[in-house]
């Protein structure tokens, strides 16, 4: 039972093979690129997974936040599978509806991660066969179909290393982020456009394109900026196109507004009648409050962070893109989609939040569109000779990239010399994660693990990626699910969190020192005033005592305090008011709780 009910995305994946492969012009450049497309498959099987391998191989770390949380709920997620299919949809229907982040993407890893295993490794493997190279095989298709007037080996060669390699997909998932579940969703909703599966109304695309869009939201919520922007995008992208080649008539614009409506009925039906309570949080959450710790700079900031993450040669080939796009009559309308869609999705996204790594997965297929158009370009208007002259340089420039983690990680010459490189194509791993005092949080999490009784809580205040509560929580994961088994969930970000309103009844606090902050005191109160507060011997000393010491990396010194007394109303309400102070109109961010009088 449990298999059949995992069985989920292998259905998905064929739904998506079958709706793809039922188009006329996807089905006939398969036919004539078999042999080329089975090449690019196993050649991307094979060489992405070894690299992975060898970087994974390397790490020493303790998984931690959403570092870790992916793979934790999809551990989380197979064990009660096991256990129960019905406990397992019973907590994945709740979380579609309730949680911040849906087991959906954990299921679909069900049948992989039962294949491979449940360490973080095989975790990531798992990612990117499962998401990664469905979705750069649809891409690569895609690549195919640009190029068919011109069949010459070395653009399929170019498109294909582009591709398999392509930094933006790569990145967060090694990281562990699991965004990329949406992205052969996304690819194939792209290749029908580009494929004219939108020209004529068709109940078979336009289901497909409306479950798609459903998936996309419950995978992630941050993709309803891609399924907004797709809606704006398509309209204005078909009205300009057909403007400009003065063929828009009424019946063309019927014909589209059909099809519009129901690829937007279809998942807004959904929503209302099967996801209502995660309709009304998408609807009425505060969300750009939640997260403003996590919004930083203005256009300035988005523009550096863009280059940053894509590397400067492949942002310098969206301007060909962009322009022999919008020029050419075959790319125009997949041009301008992409460009409006990936504008509205920046400005819509960073109103709320800054893009991190794993946010660009919202516009990666957008972008990666307008880069091989630009790539095609580019090669049509070299010489053979100069086109072999290029691509070898690319290999090599690409090889070096990838030896940045996977061959020379741990030499920091290299690493240096290699960074410098990396600017022009970005980064396909993050940098290694290795930590030589791992030892020491595990006897930290053991100690604080044996010693507390049922209901003495361990509260952690330290929030930073030397030190943390979750690093304590996955101290022996996934061998033990629960490093601490009293350890609270801390709270991290002011007005996302608020304060422990029953801190002051915590039996053991953990406290580093310097205090470790993730977003910067003034977003982090939660934490600051209250670490200030246990640092301070002449505050704190009547009531708690250190009773474990642990120097860790970088000069991070931690203090594990157990509670001796009760602190009184008075220093409560004196810790109180340094939280009213900056937040007198939010009473949540700075009321404990008192003693009875």
């Amino acid at each position: 039972m449990k298999y059949l009910a995992g069985s989920l995305y292998p259905v998905l994946l064929v739904l998506i093979a079958v709706v793809l492969w039922n188009n006329t012009a996807i089905r006939s450049t398969i036919k004539k690129n078999k042999k080329s497309i089975l090449v690019f498959l196993f050649l991307n099987f094979v060489i992405i997974n070894i690299l992975l391998f060898f970087h994974l191989r390397q790490e020493q770390f303790i998984a931690y936040w959403d570092f870790g949380g992916f793979w934790r709920k999809s551990v989380e997620f197979n064990q009660m599978m096991n256990r129960s299919v019905k406990e397992a949809m019973d907590n994945l229907w709740f979380s579609l509806n309730y949680s911040e982040y849906s087991f959906l993407p954990e299921w679909f890893l069900y049948f992989p991660t039962q294949l491979l295993g449940n360490t973080y490794p095989r975790f990531i493997l798992a990612m990117f066969n499962s998401f990664i190279l469905p979705a750069n095989l649809i891409l690569y298709i895609f690549s195919l179909m640009i190029i068919e007037k011109n069949k010459l080996t070395v653009k399929k060669v170019f498109l294909g290393m582009l591709i398999a390699t392509f930094a933006g997909n790569l990145y967060s998932m090694v990281f562990g982020y699991i965004g990329s579940a949406g992205l052969p969703f996304i690819t194939s909703i792209l290749l029908l456009v580009y494929a004219d599966g939108l020209e004529k109304f068709s109940w078979r695309n336009n289901i497909f394109i409306g479950l798609s869009m459903i998936i996309l939201l419950l995978v992630r919520r941050w993709f309803a900026y891609w399924i907004v922007g797709f809606y704006v995008a398509y309209t204005l992208a078909y009205l300009i196109r057909e403007g400009i080649d003065h063929a828009l008539t009424k019946e063309k614009i019927k014909v589209q507004f059909l099809n519009m409506l129901v690829c937007g009925l279809i998942p807004l039906t959904i929503l209302l009648t099967l996801f209502f309570p995660l309709f009304r949080t998408i609807t009425t959450y505060n969300y750009a409050e939640a997260y403003s710790v996590a919004k930083v700079g203005g256009a300035a900031y988005i523009i550096g962070w863009f280059i940053q993450f894509y590397g400067w040669l492949l942002v310098l080939l969206l301007i060909p893109g962009v322009v022999y796009g919008i020029k050419s009559k075959k790319h125009r309308l997949i041009t301008i989609l992409c460009i409006i869609q990936t504008l509205v999705a920046i400005i819509l996204f960073n109103r709320v939040q800054s893009f991190g790594s794993h946010h660009y997965y919202i516009i990666n297929g957008p972008v990666m569109i307008l880069m091989m158009i630009g790539l095609e370009k580019i090669v049509d208007s070299l010489s053979a000779k100069t086109g072999m002259v290029l691509l070898v340089s690319s290999a090599c420039l690409v090889c070096v990239n990838f030896s940045k983690t996977v061959l020379f990680g741990k030499n920091q010459k290299a690493d240096q010399t290699l960074d410098k490189l990396n600017v022009l194509i970005s980064a396909p791993f993050p940098d290694l994660r290795i930590r030589s005092d791992l030892d020491k949080i595990r006897n930290m999490a053991d100690f604080l693990d044996k010693t507390p009784g049922e209901y003495e809580y361990v509260y952690v205040l330290s929030n930073s990626v030397l030190f943390n509560d979750d690093m304590l929580r996955n101290a022996f994961f996934p061998e033990k699910n629960e490093g601490v088994a009293n350890l609270l969930v801390a709270d991290a970000y002011d007005y996302r969190d608020g304060i422990p309103e029953d801190f002051f009844q915590y039996y053991y606090i953990v406290v580093a020192d310097p205090i470790q902050l993730q977003f910067g005191e003034e977003n982090q109160k939660c934490v600051s005033i209250l670490a200030e507060f246990m640092l301070n011997s002449e505050e704190s000393d009547p009531y708690y005592r250190i009773v474990r010491e642990y120097d860790l990396d970088n000069d991070v010194h931690v203090n594990i305090y157990q509670r001796i007394e009760q602190v009184p109303n008075s220093v409560r309400k004196i810790i109180s008011e340094r939280y009213r102070e900056f937040y007198p109109k939010n009473p949540e961010l700075y009321e404990f709780s008192l003693l009875p009088e």
